[in-house]
């Protein structure tokens, strides 16, 4: 699957582009995978073995705190690249999942690469764009095959 999308910052800096499975239940709300975009770089997430499953979901939000295994499980299903995004400007941001690989691509340049398990789950019957703190413009959105 590859997502593509034009954006510019209107007011936020940051969005997410978020990958699910409605049917899932071993992670909060079926989340699978997502890409966090802000004007000092991109975050990709594995959140069905990584912060969305259900053990790490359910533990934080019950106040609790990750052992030091946890921790390091949790550091190998998120990857952090930063860079500078000009906020003033239009950019292209492309995602594409193939297998248990996620790549992001910002204005036609490789920014960000996450190999992890749960990146390779089947079916992803819901993607969204979250807009935080404020507005983002969008444009040009699409959904294809590569």
């Amino acid at each position: 699957m590859e997502v593509a999308v034009s954006f510019k910052f209107n007011g936020s800096n940051r969005f997410n582009v978020m990958f699910r499975d409605l049917d899932y239940k071993g992670s909060h709300a079926g989340h699978i995978c997502h890409v966090s975009v802000n004007d000092k770089g991109v975050t990709i997430f594995d959140g069905k073995t990584g912060i969305f499953a259900n053990e790490f979901y359910d533990k934080k939000k019950a106040g609790g705190k990750y052992t030091d295994d946890e921790k390091e499980r949790l550091e190998k299903t998120k990857a952090v690249f930063k860079f500078e995004i000009d906020p003033e400007k239009w950019h292209d941001l492309r995602i594409r999942l193939e297998g248990d690989i996620a790549k992001v691509w910002i204005d036609s340049e490789v920014v960000a690469t996450l190999k992890s398990a749960g990146i390779a789950h089947a079916s992803k019957s819901n993607m969204n764009l979250t807009t935080i703190d404020r507005e983002v413009l969008y444009d040009d959105f699409s959904i294809r095959t590569p």
